[in-house]
């Protein structure tokens, strides 16, 4: 699931050539670390008691990770932002994707996300509880 969502992505989200020194380099229009991030945050915290898939939407402006159920316990956006947050809703998921290699820093992959997204597109990204899903929406650079 998650080859075939970078597959896709890398499909749809347009390359940018940029030269650095004598090298030539095509990059994403986002961040890769923020795209896989996102959707490995999806897979390792969506409510799977809700019979639903995790949606990803992209748009002229923006590409949207919707993952089924609402924010777990304590767990706030506002929370998230500065200090991350974690609640293991599911610890077997969440330990078969860190022997993987693909989840570190216990907590922190939103505010990694955010982070990475000021860093090379001088954009926020954002973050919305719906109560029936969460949202993580990264902007794109319009051209």
């Amino acid at each position: 699931m998650i080859a075939d969502t970078e597959r896709f992505l890398r499909l749809y989200l347009r390359e940018e050539h940029q030269i650095e020194g004598f090298a030539s380099e095509l990059k994403f229009e986002l961040p890769e670390f923020a795209w896989r991030e996102a959707l490995v945050n999806s897979i390792a915290h969506r409510d799977y008691t809700i019979s639903a898939p995790i949606r990803l939407l992209i748009f002229q402006d923006r590409v949207e990770f919707r993952a089924p159920g609402k924010l777990p316990n304590s767990v706030t956006i506002e929370r998230i932002k500065p200090s991350g947050a974690h609640v293991l809703r599911n610890p077997t998921i969440y330990n078969f994707l860190a022997r993987m290699g693909l989840v570190t820093d216990l907590g922190s992959g939103v505010r990694r996300i955010i982070k990475s997204v000021k860093e090379h597109l001088q954009k926020e990204v954002h973050l919305e509880d719906t109560g029936g899903e969460f949202v993580l929406t990264i902007p794109k650079k319009i051209n």
